[in-house]
């Protein structure tokens, strides 16, 4: 099947946000996703690519090289989930990218892992992580 046009689809399973900033960047995810399901141009010949995660750190387990997995649990209850990364996968730390060391190395350094929120983008066709993003102040 040839697609001419990809949608995206996030699912997001959140936490509570806690900040005003967190819950803007929430809303606003939230409105594109139901936008992207709303789409008079959706048909039966599109389909899902792509799953966000927006998860705390202190449920995220970085892998220790580029040929490794990522874990992480979704929400307190949601069972413990791994995805494989490469070579290919971003990291982002503030919307630049970087290292897998230098992205491990910043996230060591957060005192509070449960206020922090990383988003993990997995690939569903590879069935690969292909970037994984986060914000620290």
């Amino acid at each position: 099947m040839k697609l001419t046009t990809l949608t995206i689809a996030f699912a997001l399973i959140l936490c509570t946000p806690v900040s005003a900033q967190e819950k803007q960047a929430t809303t606003r995810l939230q409105a594109n996703a139901a936008a992207a399901q709303a789409d008079p141009r959706s048909s039966a010949g599109e389909r899902t690519v792509a799953l966000a995660h927006e998860v705390t750190l202190s449920s995220l387990r970085l892998p220790q090289s580029e040929s490794g997995t990522v874990g992480f649990k979704s929400c307190d209850s949601c069972a413990f989930r791994a995805g494989r990364v490469s070579d290919q996968t971003r990291w982002l730390l503030n919307g630049k990218s970087v290292s897998l060391v230098d992205f491990r190395a910043s996230l060591a350094r957060v005192a509070d892992r449960n206020e922090v929120y990383v988003a993990v983008l997995e690939d569903l066709d590879d069935k690969r992580i292909t970037e994984v993003s986060v914000y620290l102040q």
